[in-house]
């Protein structure tokens, strides 16, 4: 029972220490905010700024609203 509880502890451990890294289940990367890089997945972007788009100013693509 001890050695049950000491696992499920050590579980918990690495799960929390993985959280505070920033990384999810799933192995893809948090959404990003308005103005933060994207790598253009559906539905990457939150909905106040939807689009992942190249910017002539930035290097890559960026959650943006629209153009300009």
């Amino acid at each position: 029972m001890r050695a049950l509880i000491i696992c499920t502890l050590l579980l918990l451990h690495g799960m929390m220490c993985l959280a505070a890294l920033g990384f999810t289940s799933s192995g893809l990367p948090p959404i990003p905010k308005c103005k933060e890089p994207c790598t253009g997945r559906k539905n990457e972007c939150p909905t106040q700024c939807k689009h992942c788009r190249p910017f002539y100013n930035k290097k890559g693509k960026v959650c943006a609203t629209g153009y300009g």
